[in-house]
This record gives structure tokens, C-alpha cells and sequence, in this order.
């Protein structure tokens, strides 16, 4: 990119949670994760081509709930972690997850490649205080 002209990408729903992946690679890469209440959140997945200044994206569901924080591998770029909420018996309830993206060339019935969970950890609030268990 010679230029360094700006990049621009827009979401369909807002988004807190941004990390770059890194995985030994020398590519740029970055991960959004985005927060709807009404709607499937999504994790998309942004690759920039320095040399043209293309940007590429891949968008998986992220059905677990609304993304708050996203951390990604220093080894392995197809491994990552959210951090999310979710509505449950009409309260909040706090999670996070390790994921792991599909093979490049996987799609599933939808046509949407679905990422993978790996391990799920549950944040239980309670007392006067409001204390994580």
C-alpha cells in the first residue's frame, strides 16, 4: 500500500471487542466480535492485503452471545477466546469460551463456515455484594 490510504469496515450490529491475530504469521489480521440482544452475534474475521490494500473478511456466528472481549493465540491463529453475555431465565449471565476456526475450505448447511467450541467457562453472580463464584 503506498498510498496508506485509510481502511474502512462497517458492521451490521456495534462491536467492543477487537483483537489482531498474530498465530506466527506475517499476515495482517483482525478479529471483531460484535453485541446484539435480538440477533445472532458474529465474529468477523478481517485479513488486509498490505500490498493492494484489499481487505478480506470471513464472518462466522458467534451463537454463544453478545462478544465483550476477544483474545487471540500468539501460536495458533485458528485459536481464540471470547468473553461474552448472554440473557438466561431473564437475567444476564457472563461466559467465555475458546473457539476454533474451521478449515479454510469448510462450510456448513447454511453456507457459513461455523467455528468450533472448544471449552466454555460460566461466571455465576451472586450475593449482597455481587461477588463472581
Amino acid at each position: 500500500m503506498e498510498d496508506d490510504a485509510p481502511v474502512i469496515y462497517g458492521l451490521e450490529f456495534q462491536s467492543r471487542a477487537l483483537a489482531a491475530v498474530q498465530g506466527g504469521t506475517d499476515d495482517v489480521l483482525f478479529m471483531v466480535g460484535t453485541q446484539s440482544l435480538k440477533y445472532t452475534n458474529q465474529i468477523h474475521l478481517l485479513h488486509l492485503d498490505e500490498d493492494t490494500g484489499a481487505l478480506n473478511k470471513q464472518i462466522f456466528s458467534h451463537p454463544a452471545g453478545e462478544v465483550w472481549h476477544l483474545a487471540c493465540s500468539p501460536t495458533d491463529r485458528h485459536h481464540f477466546s471470547s468473553c461474552f453475555g448472554r440473557l438466561e431465565e431473564g437475567s444476564s449471565r457472563l461466559a467465555a469460551a475458546v473457539w476454533s476456526l474451521p478449515p479454510e475450505d469448510s462450510e456448513d448447511d447454511t453456507g457459513a463456515p461455523a467455528l468450533t467450541q472448544l471449552l466454555e467457562l460460566q461466571a455465576q453472580v451472586g450475593g449482597a455484594a455481587g461477588a463472581v463464584k
